[in-house]
């Protein structure tokens, strides 16, 4: 009985094992050939043998797959149809704008962030994707086991930062979400198209056209003219006072003096006797404030 239920179990999991190695080359990688294909890669390594020691090392930690089939569910998380999905999307980018893109779903509970963005740029590298001599593209790295993921984009995109300026919006407005939910597929279709509309958007409009640019010009004329008010405001202080010298220009005042001069006086005296009544004297004063840029 026990013979007959090993039997069901490897008849139940070959046929799983051969379709998750489907994708894969039907030639391993080795030391003496990695099996690296791109030029630009093997021009670096050409004459330089600390490049290619560190080349051959990554290529032969990175799985080595057929590039036509695009979505690589090493973890066994996506169903046929999802794969397909993605799949017909990728293709779609590719005919309609040269951008190719390939999808990766793992379950490493030892990696760190590091390590997925390592092994998302190693396997595109290493492995034959991108259209164009720069490899135009993007790829996506889904750890499963421990829900983090890596996005590189890489040759013409790279060149406008698309996935640089937008990584926010594929994390938090749109990924994560649809990962929340169980939808892998869903996200990574969602996410590729708007990395597809970003690319053309930064390639195609020129800045001119770009509301934000426009939005950048008044913030910065608007705190120039801040800046502009409050220096000047600092410069004619306006201050409370009474006595005129507060208000002159320096050495702009100059007073002429006049005397006349007697070469004879005479005096008279009078007794006035004193008054019966009493009285009283009275004594005013004027107070002022003054303060810097205000009163």
């Amino acid at each position: 009985m026990t013979r007959i239920i090993y039997i069901l179990i490897i008849a139940i999991l070959l046929p799983l094992s051969s379709m998750a190695q489907e994708w894969l080359q039907d030639v391993e990688r080795t030391a003496q050939d990695p099996q690296i294909h791109k030029q630009d890669i093997l021009d670096r390594m050409a004459n330089d043998p600390n490049r290619r020691e560190i080349a051959t090392r990554a290529a032969l930690n990175t799985p080595y797959v057929k590039p036509e089939y695009k979505v690589y569910d090493f973890a066994g998380v996506l169903s046929d149809t999802d794969i397909e999905n993605i799949r017909t999307r990728i293709n779609a980018m590719i005919k309609e704008n040269q951008l190719d893109a390939a999808v990766v779903f793992i379950s490493e509970s030892n990696w760190f962030d590091f390590d997925n963005e390592e092994f998302c740029k190693d396997f595109y590298d290493y492995n034959d994707f991108g259209c164009g001599p720069l490899h135009d593209g993007i790829c996506f790295v889904i750890n499963i086991a421990t829900r983090r993921f890596a996005i590189f984009d890489t040759g013409t995109p790279t060149q406008y930062s698309v996935v640089g300026s937008n990584l926010y919006k594929y994390e938090t407005e749109i990924l994560q979400p649809y990962f929340r939910n169980g939808d892998y597929a869903g996200g990574v279709v969602e996410c590729i198209s708007e990395f597809e509309r970003d690319f053309l958007y930064e390639r195609d409009t020129p800045w001119w056209q770009r509301p934000e640019y426009w939005i950048a010009f008044g913030i910065a004329l608007l705190l120039s003219f801040i800046i502009v008010m409050i220096r000047s405001r600092r410069k004619c202080k306006i201050q409370k006072a009474v006595l005129a010298t507060n208000y002159e220009v320096p050495n702009s005042f100059k007073l002429t003096i006049k005397r006349d001069t007697f070469i004879s006086t005479h005096t008279t005296k009078q007794y006035i006797p004193p008054s019966s009544s009493g009285g009283g004297g009275s004594s005013s004063g004027t107070s002022h404030s003054g303060g810097s840029g205000g009163w």
